[in-house]
């Protein structure tokens, strides 16, 4: 048996909140990984450096666009939520025009 889902605006903007920090989060950890990377090119040479150097090019790329796929995602999730906003304001008037009428 399914369990019903709830869902509500302040969910949802806490949600994509919460993503955001998320991949500021990663952002700051790919950044000291950055780092390091570059402080370590100093004193490292050779073929394992250079197969390092290519596997760190690799890896930017994939987290660059891991970043872009959560931040859309947190961009949607924000949307969702302002839909559910306008939906639940609207609905809330019709009942009220509903009510008015009823009552009239």
């Amino acid at each position: 048996m399914s369990v019903p889902l709830h869902v509500d605006q302040a969910s949802l903007a806490k949600g994509a909140g919460d993503m955001r920090d998320s991949i500021e989060q990663v952002r700051s950890q790919l950044g000291k990984i950055r780092g390091e990377v570059s402080a370590s090119q100093g004193y490292w040479s050779g073929s394992a450096a250079a197969s390092f150097g290519s596997l760190m090019v690799e890896y930017d790329s994939k987290a660059n666009k891991l970043q872009g796929v959560l931040d859309t995602i947190a961009l949607l999730v924000d949307k969702s939520a302002a839909n559910h906003a306008a939906n639940e304001e609207s609905q809330g008037r019709n009942m009220n025009n509903l009510m008015g009428m009823l009552t009239a």
